[in-house]
């Protein structure tokens, strides 16, 4: 009997393939020497007075989120609704241009991002013809996978689901999780209102996974509709969940990175202590980790897939 695996995708993984990709950097570069004034009354404002609030994630599409909530609480003129959806448009194509640039170079060999996708391949090689013995991966992220696959062999075939879409193929996928307190001239901004979004099966592939690997996730609120509810269902004691056990780890920079994505999940009303005592939780941390030596957790978990 084979176990399932699924591996879903961050920031922090393209952050550790060595690629400029951060919101906060992007933010800095663009806005960084704007001044923050008394005024909400524009999205790029909003996002400007509001961007340094969370020091470890910059979440733009977060702030995305609480802007039209917010102004979904007034009566907008045309022109204020015209004036915001061509701050999102500068939004969506600066970010397209400064990831595009962060992506530009070769991924970083020695990172463990890397090693972990040369194990998925080492996989897909010794099962060409049978996709469940690869473990499923899931990608938040708008660069192309593909590159480092290729980088790695350009003659293995091995696909994943790129979830808010990419670069590549023009069509990421940039706003939030849909909301009841939207008015309808913001929902534009929902991603499921995006002509691109698609779907990919993430609730199902975590609910029947054996082991999940959560690589570089915020674990905030706007992905949480894609594996809040599973995290849930497993920290429930009693009944039939207690059969979902999992393997489920966290890999995160460092200890202020930890400590945010556990204040994330307690947010989304999941239960970290029952979380912990109804799976195999582990987080491993990279910045503690920097020699692939056999007695680290990323050279363990290296060797599960």
């Amino acid at each position: 009997y084979y176990m399932k695996k699924v591996i879903v995708l961050g920031n922090g993984f393209d952050l550790d393939l060595g690629w400029n990709t951060s919101y906060k950097q992007f933010f800095l570069t663009q806005y960084g020497s704007r001044s923050v004034t008394d005024k909400d009354d524009s999205l790029i404002q909003y996002i400007i007075n509001h961007a340094g609030e969370k020091d470890t994630w910059y979440d733009l599409e977060k702030m995305l989120s609480d802007y039209c909530v917010l102004k979904s609480k007034e009566e907008r003129t045309e022109q204020q609704l015209l004036h915001d959806n061509q701050d999102y448009k500068e939004l969506r194509t600066k970010l397209k241009k400064f990831i595009a640039e962060g992506t530009s170079k070769p991924a970083d060999s020695n990172s463990f991002a890397y090693k972990i996708l040369e194990k998925c391949i080492e996989s897909a090689k010794k099962n060409p013809s049978t996709q469940d013995f690869i473990p499923s991966i899931f990608s938040f992220n708008y660069s192309d996978l593909g590159k480092v696959v290729s980088q790695i062999d350009p003659k293995v075939k091995f696909s994943y689901h790129a979830v808010h879409g990419t670069l590549e193929k023009d069509n990421i996928i940039f706003g939030f999780n849909n909301r009841s307190d939207i008015k309808k001239e913001y929902r534009c901004y929902q991603k499921s209102h995006d002509d691109s979004y698609e779907s990919h099966n993430i609730l199902p592939a975590l609910m029947d996974a054996s082991d999940i690997i959560f690589f570089g996730m915020s674990m905030g609120d706007i992905d949480g509709a894609y594996y809040a509810e599973v995290l849930r269902q497993t920290s429930v004691v009693g009944g039939y969940r207690t059969r979902m056990h999992k393997n489920i780890t966290f890999v995160t920079y460092n200890s202020d990175s930890r400590l945010a994505i556990k204040n994330n999940l307690q947010d989304a009303g999941i239960d970290t202590m029952v979380l912990c005592n109804t799976n195999n939780v582990k987080f491993i941390l990279t910045s503690e980790n920097k020699k692939l030596e056999q007695k680290n957790e990323v050279y363990k978990l290296l060797n599960t897939l």
